[in-house]
């Protein structure tokens, strides 16, 4: 995609002191409508085909941090393309609202500039430390460099890159390019159902040993069937701590579902339950479980 380095800067400039303001008129009044400068990315364009919410593949909230061109790099010769590395602004976004950056300073005198995107699903974005990934994100305007590998070792759910172009009083649209799933070094994704104890209805909670010694469970993920049935003592032998069901590596972004029967001693049946879990790229989800009934 072109982009157009030290294009637009004499426009702006050119505009500011001649004292020029374009508007719209109409019927209702005078009022003069100031266009804006700056760079967006719509949110339809992440959420399509994904959704935007709290479920396992849609996308919950998400970052963006631009990047300006090193200016040490600007002047390499006609035929090099700068390095866009350089932090100039980020923010953390509803997944509903557009990212809209408005007069991005130039560098070096190059006013086209690389987005990287971070999209999370809600059980990555809590993960993640929640709201305070926004705090993370503005950094990118003190140009710390450390940002992006920071953001990138958070699990996001999804990433991508665009670029933009800055045309001065116009808020131009960037070029994304397909989500992908996490990041080039994210770990595969797990999920664990404990043992320990179980919700009741009434107060309080079933518990291992106290309460029951077996666990039988299936899993499934998303739309799948449900697997094979299989039965946990719900100590681990020898120790007494209580026993995890793990499913490694799991299929992300997914929801797994468990069907969980607790078992006494004589393996008659206490109570039945279902659990679940949101899963994501490099996360270890907990699933979390209905009242025994």
């Amino acid at each position: 995609m072109p982009r157009f380095p030290k294009l637009f800067a004499p426009l702006v400039l050119a505009l500011a002191a001649m004292g020029i303001a374009l508007g719209c008129s109409g019927t209702g009044g005078s009022d003069t409508i100031v266009p804006v400068t700056g760079i967006t990315v719509r949110a339809e364009a992440l959420t399509n085909g994904r959704g935007c919410g709290r479920g396992a593949t849609q996308i919950f909230k998400y970052v963006v941090v631009v990047l300006g061109a090193d200016p040490a790099t600007v002047d390499a010769g006609a035929d090099t393309k700068p390095a866009f590395t350089v932090p100039v602004a980020g923010n953390l976004f509803d997944c509903f609202s557009d990212a809209a950056f408005v007069d991005l300073p130039s560098s070096g005198g190059v006013f086209s500039y690389d987005l990287e995107v971070f999209a999370y699903n809600e059980a990555a974005f809590r993960a993640a430390g929640g709201d305070a990934l926004r705090g993370v994100a503005q950094r990118a305007g003190a140009h710390d460099e450390r940002v992006v590998a920071d953001l990138r070792a958070t699990n996001p759910t999804y990433t991508t890159t665009c670029l933009g172009d800055q045309v001065g009083l116009v808020q131009a649209l960037a070029r994304c390019q397909p989500l992908s799933v996490g990041t080039a070094t994210s770990t595969p994704a797990a999920v664990q159902l404990s043992t320990a104890s179980f919700p009741r209805v009434e107060a309080g909670a079933a518990r291992c040993d106290d309460d029951y010694v077996f666990v039988r469970a299936r899993f499934k993920a998303g739309s799948e069937s449900f697997g094979e049935t299989t039965e946990t003592r719900c100590t681990l032998p020898g120790t007494g701590e209580p026993a995890t069901i793990l499913v490694s590596p799991a299929i992300a972004p997914a929801k797994y579902t468990f069907e969980v029967a607790v078992l006494r001693a004589d393996r008659t049946e206490l109570g039945r339950t279902t659990c679940a879990a949101d899963t994501s790229p490099g996360l270890t989800s907990s699933a979390l479980c209905l009242p025994l009934q």
